[in-house]
């Protein structure tokens, strides 16, 4: 799997312009996380700041989907990095004056930046490396995830004692790192895209038709049954584990594990581990024969059990295993379905896709985040997450369901 690293300078390029990003994205969110608790000292104004991050980039990815599937992919990459940078300058002033209703306007606007990246990295993946090495490229990159994630917990709780304005600077110089890297990948405009962004007031056209864009990759998608379960098996996780991740915050805020700062660092980075454990199990699995359907039913099950069992213990060991747990199954999940949807949906319609799943996620991740957290302050962290347990599983088995006796071939699919 490290191979890929050597043998695929493009894919490096790739991976390690994702690698410098996340490190300050992870360094940035601890300060903003305890900046907002110092300040409201609320379960809510972490749901609230959890959706900033999150609704913009729902809101964006129908255009950003289209986008990557109309101009050469480097050159988005390239621009919302730098465009991140711009903004995460502005964000260090609000937070070293402590504007909280200023910071999270910024980054709202970053968020919506940021939702370039997703589809136009996710579709570059097919063409930097071969068909086969899609799979171990997506546990690469969800491991290097894992990594940046315990890199940029801890130090991001270390740093934020020193104050947040210094994480978030950091964070910025990251952007600056990510577009010089993007900088050096090849032209990698989509199949039967032209050379070169419409013009002539094409462009102006192409995002007036986002919807029916849309729908060609929603026929692509509803034609293949895996590839339906696959762009789904993230959001619907993700309704319990973005309220357990509400309820991390409120436990690490509670000090009962040590310092707030040092506390949240320390659980973020543990489920981070299990980030970079699963996808490894996972595609080890993959390579054994396990059925890519039957693995993203058993990242589920791991990562939904772990958050219930989660709100349940109240030993540090116990907390501590379950994080990893935790993480090991939402790993698992993002690997086994991302490589399913690189493998299934045509490279003409991947980027569309890919913003399907990534609105679907995000939608769903603002949502819960909110909700979550108001009934964490109305009834308590296990109830709360009992229910959108049980709405996950409820929605997944549906789904199932759905893909496996109910999906026909749609007409007019624009790949066939």
């Amino acid at each position: 799997m490290l191979g890929l690293l050597r043998t695929r300078p493009h894919f490096r390029r790739l991976w390690a312009a994702g690698a410098i990003s996340l490190v300050g994205d992870w360094l940035s969110f601890v300060a903003i996380s305890l900046l907002t608790m110092r300040n409201e000292k609320s379960a809510i104004a972490l749901g609230v700041m959890f959706m900033v991050t999150l609704l913009p980039r729902a809101m964006m990815s129908p255009f950003a989907g289209v986008l990557a599937d109309r101009i050469d992919r480097r050159r988005i990459l390239v621009g919302a990095s730098l465009l991140q940078a711009a903004l995460t300058a502005a964000m260090v002033a609000a937070a070293a004056s402590a504007s909280i209703r200023v910071l999270f306007a910024l980054m709202l606007v970053r968020a919506a930046a940021s939702s370039l990246v997703t589809p136009a990295e996710a579709a570059s993946i097919p063409r930097v490396v071969e068909e086969s090495e899609i799979g171990p490229a997506n546990a690469l990159l969800s491991s290097m995830w894992s990594v940046t994630y315990i890199l940029g917990m801890a130090l991001g709780g270390i740093l934020a004692q020193l104050g947040p304005t210094l994480a978030i600077a950091l964070d910025g110089a990251t952007f600056i790192a990510a577009a010089l890297l993007a900088a050096g990948l090849p032209p990698l405009v989509p199949t039967g895209a032209e050379r070169d962004p419409p013009r002539d007031g094409r462009g102006g056209r192409a995002f007036a038709r986002v919807g029916a864009e849309l729908r060609d990759a929603w026929r692509t998608a509803t034609a293949r049954p895996e590839l339906l379960r696959a762009l789904f098996a993230k959001s619907l996780l993700a309704l319990a584990t973005t309220t357990g991740w509400v309820v991390l915050n409120v436990v690490a805020g509670s000090e009962v594990l040590g310092p707030a700062a040092l506390s949240l660092g320390a659980l973020q980075a543990v489920r981070g581990a299990g980030t970079g454990f699963g996808p490894v199990l996972f595609e080890r699995l993959a390579r054994g024969g396990a059925p890519y359907a039957r693995l993203l039913d058993a990242s589920f099950v791991v990562g939904l059990g772990a958050v219930i069992a989660f709100t349940l213990v109240r030993s540090p060991l116990a907390i501590g295993v379950l994080a990893f747990l935790w993480g090991t199954g939402s790993g698992a999940n993002w690997v086994v379905s991302s490589t399913v949807i690189q493998k299934t949906a045509p490279d003409a319609v991947l980027g569309r896709v890919t913003a399907l799943d990534d609105l679907a996620l995000t939608l769903v991740q603002s949502a819960s985040a909110v909700g979550g957290a108001a009934m964490v302050d109305r009834v308590g962290n296990t109830p709360a997450v009992g229910v959108v347990a049980f709405l996950s599983a409820t929605a997944w088995i549906g789904l199932t369901v759905v893909a496996t006796l109910r999906v026909r071939p749609a007409q007019g699919d624009p790949t066939s």
